[in-house]
């Protein structure tokens, strides 16, 4: 998968991204085991784990899936990231040197917006996508059909309080992707080690999207 337009490809046709951020880096690579078995194959490895690089590189080894970096804050982390095999980069707030990257790598690039002047801006910067966040906290799916309607920018993107009750709000309002965080793997159930609990988290949420596929 090394075009940017496959890339784009497979988040349009999948749309569920797992976000990981954990502090113990085994426990990452038996998550992302745990979603992947759950049906969903996109994943973001949080900048602020440890060894995060690594653990991108062992994941983007998979030809089932696709490995990218979140929580990303600067260009430097970035080119690490991409070195690895990252094939999209997401930021929770919009970073010229982090979109310049990105583009001089054919890579995709989130950039976090709250606002529809922050939307158009991070568009016209070069992102590819534009993530609301938090959203739970902006409007939920009311404001994402709003901001859909008042600007330009289509490819939008959720994070931040999605859960599997609004997970097809949000899918079915306009957002390209969502990105799922603790609703998908819980501190509690990280700490404890039940992935297959996680597993079946990551089944629900999948279970949501086929049924939204089916009722188009």
């Amino acid at each position: 998968m090394e075009k940017l337009e496959d890339t784009f490809k497979f988040l349009e046709e999948h749309r569920l991204i797992a976000s990981i951020r954990t502090s113990d880096p085994d426990d990452v690579i038996e998550i992302a085991k745990a979603v992947m078995a759950g049906g969903i194959k996109i994943i973001e490895i949080a900048s602020t784990i440890p060894q995060a690089p690594r653990i991108i590189e062992t994941l983007a080894k998979r030809n089932d899936s696709v490995i990218g970096a979140g929580y990303v804050t600067d260009g430097e982390f970035a080119q690490r990231a991409i070195n690895a095999g990252a094939k999209f980069i997401s930021s929770l707030y919009t970073d010229k040197d982090v979109i310049m990257v990105c583009k001089n790598n054919n890579v995709i690039v989130s950039q976090g917006v709250s606002t529809p002047t922050e939307a158009v801006q991070a568009a016209h910067f070069g992102a590819d996508l534009m993530c609301l966040y938090p959203i739970d906290q902006l409007g939920g799916a009311s404001f994402l059909r709003r901001l859909r309607r008042s600007c330009l920018v289509q490819r939008l993107s959720v994070f931040g309080g999605v859960t599997c009750e609004n997970l097809v709000d949000y899918l079915q309002g306009g957002a390209m992707v969502a990105t799922l965080g603790n609703a998908l793997a819980e501190k509690s159930l990280i700490r404890a080690h039940q992935w297959q609990e996680i597993t079946e988290k990551a089944k629900k949420f999948q279970q949501k999207l086929e049924s939204l596929k089916v009722n188009r």
